[in-house]
Formats: C-alpha cells, sequence, structure tokens
C-alpha cells in the first residue's frame, strides 16, 4: 500500500445510496472497506467487507474490525472518510404504539453506531486527514408524526456532528464532516415505508405520490454529489448540504 492512499469506509454498503457509492469508489481507485447486513457479490482487489447486522450487535467496534487490523494500519493510509451510511426507518408508529425493543435497534443503528464509529476513526488515525459524512433527512429538523425513533437518531447525529466539529476546532485535529441529505431516494427502504398504514405513518401518501410521479432522487445521482464533495480539497470544517442544493 501507498502511503498517500484513500481508505473509504462505508456502512451500508450492499445497497441503496451506499452501493451507488461504493461502485464510485472503487471506479475512483478508492480503497473501501465495506459494512453492511448483506454481502455485495463483487470480488474487486480494492474492496474488503464485513458483514454484520448492527441493530443486535453486541460487542464492540475494536471486535468488529479487528479481522481487518492489517488494512486498518494508520501508516498505510493518508486520508481516511468514514461515511455513516446504514440506518433504518424502523419502527413506525406513533409513540405509544412501539415495541420497546424496536426502539433500542433502531436507536442502536442510526445514533450508536456512527459515533461509536466517529469515536474509533478519531482514535485509530490521529495524524490523517479524516472526512465523517452522516447521512441525514430532513426528519433531522421537522417532526414527522409516527417517525418519533427516526426523527431523533438523525436529530440526535446531526448535533453529535456539530460537536465533533466545534471540538476539531479546539483539538486542531484535521477532520471535515459533512451532514448529507440525500433527498428522497428510490431506495428498497422507500419501498418498505410506503407500505406503512396511514394510522401509523399519517404522511405516507406524500411519498406514495413522489413515488408514482418520477420524483425519487437516484441513489447514483446522490452518491455521484456528495462523493464530489468528500473530494474538495477546501472542504470546511462542518458543511450541512441536501441533493441539489449546492448547485441551485
Amino acid at each position: 500500500m501507498k502511503s498517500n492512499e484513500h481508505l473509504v469506509i462505508i456502512t451500508g454498503h450492499s445497497s441503496g445510496l451506499g452501493r451507488a457509492l461504493l461502485d464510485i469508489c472503487l471506479q475512483d481507485k478508492t480503497y473501501v472497506v465495506g459494512i453492511a447486513r448483506r454481502r455485495v457479490e463483487l470480488q474487486h482487489p480494492h474492496l474488503k467487507q464485513i458483514q454484520v447486522d448492527f441493530s443486535i450487535m453486541d460487542y464492540g467496534i475494536d471486535q468488529l474490525l479487528q479481522p481487518l487490523a492489517p488494512i486498518l494500519d494508520a501508516a498505510a493510509w493518508q486520508t481516511v472518510t468514514l461515511v455513516n451510511n446504514a440506518g433504518t426507518v424502523q419502527p413506525v408508529g406513533l409513540v405509544g404504539q412501539l415495541d420497546a425493543r424496536s426502539i433500542a435497534a433502531s436507536l442502536h443503528t442510526n445514533l450508536t453506531i456512527p459515533l461509536q464509529l466517529s469515536n474509533w476513526l478519531l482514535r485509530r488515525f490521529p495524524q490523517q486527514k479524516l472526512r465523517i459524512a452522516q447521512i441525514s433527512s430532513g426528519a433531522a429538523h421537522k417532526p414527522y408524526a409516527g417517525w418519533g425513533v427516526y426523527c431523533t437518531s438523525k436529530a440526535g447525529l446531526r448535533m453529535a456532528s456539530q460537536v465533533m466539529a466545534t471540538e476539531a476546532e479546539v483539538s486542531g485535529c484535521d477532520l471535515s464532516l459533512v451532514i448529507y441529505e440525500p433527498g428522497v431516494l428510490d431506495t428498497p427502504m422507500q419501498d418498505e415505508l410506503r407500505k406503512s398504514r396511514v394510522e401509523e405513518f399519517p404522511q405516507v401518501e406524500r411519498f406514495r405520490q413522489l413515488h408514482k410521479s418520477g420524483q425519487l432522487v437516484a441513489p447514483r445521482d446522490s452518491a455521484q454529489e456528495l462523493w464530489q464533495l468528500l473530494c474538495d480539497k477546501d472542504l470546511p470544517r462542518l458543511v450541512e448540504t441536501r441533493y441539489g442544493a449546492r448547485g441551485s
């Protein structure tokens, strides 16, 4: 490995935005570590995969990544990027009607794991140029009935990113954070969401209409925009943006 190579760690790389970003990175000859519930049926010299379900993972990040210790040697990389993309919209339903275990599993996937991975990254690569992309949502800013857990996790991740950027200013760490809203993507998650009952998610019809009218965003388009942003050599300490906003 050359000392000037770029390592990208993508969670949820097996489908949707994560898979689209994986393909773009590999085409760009970037080394990728993918972490997801399902493996991608792809053999590539620049791809290593870890299969895990974050919602039930009951051990630490160090143990999870131990099999890739040689690849994660800090001396091998000049730039390391973490894309916290894995997430779940479940459980959908009004607070008071939710299963307690599903609440815990969702928060673990959407908030706890991204924080743990960010913490690991900063500890593991203290001298590298670091970039963290948090895949966010309008739900981080706006309350949606039926999305109590999802809104909470995305708002929490947004605040955590703002805190990390503030801490990086104090410590002088070479860290940039991107809070990126990819748009309403045409993914299996959206397909799952459209099956929700109105009683569970009152705004479900809006998302059904976006699908019917062809207004969903192609994952590749959103991933391409995100990758261009992450490759910006002059990326500020903190960027918060949504799909299409930088070109408007």
